[in-house]
């Protein structure tokens, strides 16, 4: 599937992915009541998302360091994009303010590039 990165390029098209999406860990677990099921010979990197189409969005998750909030995010992310079920991608390191402000500006120019952004 085509991913729209950062280019030269005059324009891209729909879906759009904005921001490098880290990989899973190899060691990833997933497990059924966060949302992520196991199919039978697919690897970590192809999980399958028990999350309906309807109920994406945006989602807040709290606790403290080495729990597994930054993989889950990207096992969301990553079964969304692959289900073909969203027309945007955005992922964006929390790391500073500045950061997030350059991310959000990033997402904007990918978006505003694509045919009919």
């Amino acid at each position: 599937m085509p991913v729209a990165q950062h280019s030269t390029a005059a324009a891209v098209s729909w879906p759009v992915q904005s921001g490098p999406v880290p990989p899973l860990v190899p060691y990833y677990s997933p497990r059924p009541e966060t949302g992520f099921g196991a199919v039978a010979g697919q690897s970590a990197e192809q999980l399958t998302s028990l999350v309906r189409a309807e109920e994406t969005g945006s989602y807040v998750l709290t606790g403290p360091a080495g729990t597994g909030k930054t993989q889950l995010a990207v096992a969301y992310a990553r079964s969304l994009w692959q289900s073909q079920d969203i027309e945007l991608l955005v992922w964006i390191g929390g790391s500073s303010r500045a950061a997030l402000l350059t991310g959000y500006a990033q997402a904007y120019h990918d978006t505003s590039r694509a045919t009919g952004g």
